[in-house]
């Protein structure tokens, strides 16, 4: 049984990388383009991020809505 913990000084992929294998570099170069980030795509941008994705390009059109901020913690 081994325990993974991360600290601030590690990187953020650290954990990824091995459960990956050698799809982890095609992740780390791949190109994501997510159209809308609201209270889904919000959601969806972190699991990209924390799986490893570096180049995301984010296209919403839409309007923050104080009646949505509960679910777009990212903004």
């Amino acid at each position: 049984f081994t325990t993974v913990m991360a600290t601030a000084s590690d990187d953020r992929s650290s954990c990824t990388a091995p459960l990956l294998g050698d799809l982890y570099s095609r992740v780390r170069t791949c190109k994501v383009l997510m159209v809308g980030a609201g209270g889904i795509g919000c959601e969806l941008l972190k699991n990209l991020v924390v799986a490893g994705f570096q180049d995301i390009e984010i296209l919403d059109l839409d309007t923050i809505d104080v009646t949505n901020l509960n679910r777009q913690f990212l903004f």
